[in-house]
């Protein structure tokens, strides 16, 4: 019997002793507007910046297919002090982890429902041009007047603390 090998992920897991949170959610088929109007139905804010993205032609609506998301701090990542986009983006990557479609952050609004008030998530994911030129991700967030998609500069030497949360793509096996 062949003994199947490990995910970076799993090696990370184990060294610590931890399990990082996983979520397997369906994403695709929806532009931009469709996905919009189905957050602003269940109540969802999203702020014109994302609106701006959600409409623009850098993003690009994924085929429909379900995937697993990995949720964890820049610390799990292995960083002691503050790291960079690139650094993160990198070091998931190592681990076995794919960045999300542009468009996994709406997907996933709408199935985190209940995410705790004061939760920032950021979408480990391709950055887009924004407002004025900037590069941004997407963000998740619960604050007290409810759940919003919002946006998140992200230039390639942006410093991230140690307890900044992203989401990942857990790589398909092949």
């Amino acid at each position: 019997m062949k003994n199947k090998k490990k995910s970076g992920i799993e090696e990370l897991e184990e060294e610590l002793g931890k399990e990082f949170p996983r979520e397997t959610i369906e994403i695709g088929g929806k532009t931009g507007e469709q996905l919009i109007t189905e957050m602003e139905d269940v109540g969802v804010h999203i702020s014109e910046n994302a609106k701006f993205i959600l409409k623009s032609p850098s993003f690009i609506p994924s085929n429909k297919e379900e995937i697993t998301l990995v949720r964890l701090t820049v610390a799990d990542l292995g960083f002691t002090e503050n790291a960079t986009t690139d650094q993160i983006y990198e070091r998931a990557k190592e681990l076995g982890l794919e960045l999300c479609s542009s468009d996994t952050a709406s997907y996933y609004r709408l199935a985190y429902q209940n995410q705790p008030l004061w939760e920032w998530i950021y979408i480990g994911m391709k950055q887009i041009v924004g407002f004025g030129g900037n590069l941004n991700i997407f963000l998740l967030m619960h604050h007290d007047d409810g759940l919003w998609l919002n946006i998140s500069w992200a230039k390639p030497d942006h410093e991230w603390i140690l307890e900044d949360t992203f989401i990942f793509r857990l790589r398909k096996s092949r």
